[in-house]
């Protein structure tokens, strides 16, 4: 079988997260899952690491000039 990974192979998923949502918000998670051709965990795990990356990377990672490099680098000397 190409392109299938073997269960052997598979990153070990011990961790669990549970949540409480409202019926009207776990029927969203459910048909946007649904769009994407996935289930509601593999859903909100991956749509929950690309939105906690983007958070860390705005705290993170920033783009300075010159100007904001140096006096950066001062307060932080």
């Amino acid at each position: 079988m190409v392109g299938v990974t073997p269960p052997s192979a598979r990153p070990l998923k011990a961790s669990r997260i549970e949540l409480r949502a409202s019926q009207d918000d776990r029927d969203l998670l459910d048909r946007a899952a649904a769009a994407l051709g996935t289930d509601r965990s593999s859903f909100l795990l991956s749509q929950g690491r690309l939105a906690a990356q983007q958070v860390l990377a705005d705290r993170e990672h920033f783009v300075l000039d010159a100007a904001a490099q140096q006096e950066w680098e001062r307060i932080n000397s």
